[in-house]
Protein backbone atom coordinates (compact mmCIF):
# COMPACT_ATOMS: atom_id res chain seq x y z
CA UNK A 1 0.00 0.00 0.00
CA UNK A 2 1.47 3.45 -0.80
CA UNK A 3 0.24 7.21 0.77
CA UNK A 4 1.06 10.02 -1.23
CA UNK A 5 -0.12 12.73 -3.61
CA UNK A 6 -1.66 11.89 -6.72
CA UNK A 7 -1.59 13.47 -9.82
CA UNK A 8 -3.49 12.88 -13.24
CA UNK A 9 -0.73 12.39 -16.10
CA UNK A 10 -1.55 14.03 -19.22
CA UNK A 11 1.45 14.41 -21.07
CA UNK A 12 1.17 12.04 -24.06
CA UNK A 13 4.81 10.88 -24.02
CA UNK A 14 4.81 10.36 -20.12
CA UNK A 15 2.14 8.31 -20.87
CA UNK A 16 3.17 6.69 -23.87
CA UNK A 17 5.97 5.50 -21.63
CA UNK A 18 3.76 4.21 -19.06
CA UNK A 19 1.51 2.40 -21.63
CA UNK A 20 4.68 0.57 -23.09
CA UNK A 21 6.18 -0.67 -19.50
CA UNK A 22 2.29 -2.12 -18.82
CA UNK A 23 2.40 -3.40 -22.25
CA UNK A 24 6.05 -5.37 -21.57
CA UNK A 25 4.95 -6.35 -18.44
CA UNK A 26 1.43 -8.01 -18.55
CA UNK A 27 1.59 -8.63 -22.60
CA UNK A 28 -1.29 -10.89 -23.88
CA UNK A 29 -4.00 -9.91 -21.20
CA UNK A 30 -4.01 -6.58 -22.64
CA UNK A 31 -4.00 -7.51 -26.07
CA UNK A 32 -6.24 -9.84 -26.37
CA UNK A 33 -10.00 -9.04 -26.42
CA UNK A 34 -10.56 -11.41 -23.90
CA UNK A 35 -8.05 -9.64 -21.81
CA UNK A 36 -8.95 -7.50 -18.85
CA UNK A 37 -7.05 -4.51 -20.12
CA UNK A 38 -7.66 -4.91 -23.54
CA UNK A 39 -7.38 -1.44 -25.77
CA UNK A 40 -6.13 -0.02 -22.05
CA UNK A 41 -3.59 2.41 -24.06
CA UNK A 42 -5.67 3.50 -26.71
CA UNK A 43 -8.53 4.02 -24.14
CA UNK A 44 -5.74 6.65 -21.71
CA UNK A 45 -4.61 7.79 -25.33
CA UNK A 46 -8.12 8.80 -26.09
CA UNK A 47 -9.24 10.03 -22.96
CA UNK A 48 -11.63 7.46 -22.14
CA UNK A 49 -9.57 6.28 -18.98
CA UNK A 50 -7.33 8.32 -16.57
CA UNK A 51 -4.19 7.80 -16.06
CA UNK A 52 -2.49 9.13 -12.36
CA UNK A 53 0.71 9.01 -10.70
CA UNK A 54 1.75 9.33 -6.86
CA UNK A 55 4.32 10.49 -5.48
CA UNK A 56 4.87 8.30 -2.33
CA UNK A 57 5.40 9.58 1.01
CA UNK A 58 4.58 6.80 3.17
CA UNK A 59 4.39 2.85 1.67
CA UNK A 60 3.76 -0.12 4.00
CA UNK A 61 4.70 -3.74 3.41
CA UNK A 62 2.83 -6.79 4.89
CA UNK A 63 4.14 -10.46 4.82
CA UNK A 64 2.55 -13.93 5.89
CA UNK A 65 4.43 -17.13 5.99
CA UNK A 66 1.69 -19.11 7.11
CA UNK A 67 1.80 -18.86 10.52
CA UNK A 68 3.70 -15.05 11.37
CA UNK A 69 2.40 -12.24 10.23
CA UNK A 70 4.66 -9.04 9.60
CA UNK A 71 5.00 -5.57 8.02
CA UNK A 72 7.02 -2.85 7.44
CA UNK A 73 6.88 0.74 6.84
CA UNK A 74 8.74 2.87 4.84
CA UNK A 75 9.05 6.83 4.57
CA UNK A 76 10.05 8.77 1.37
Amino acid sequence: MVEGTAEQVTDPVRQDEVIAAFEAQYGDPITSPEGAFFGFGDSIREDRDLLFAVAPITAYGLGHDGQVFSHARYTF
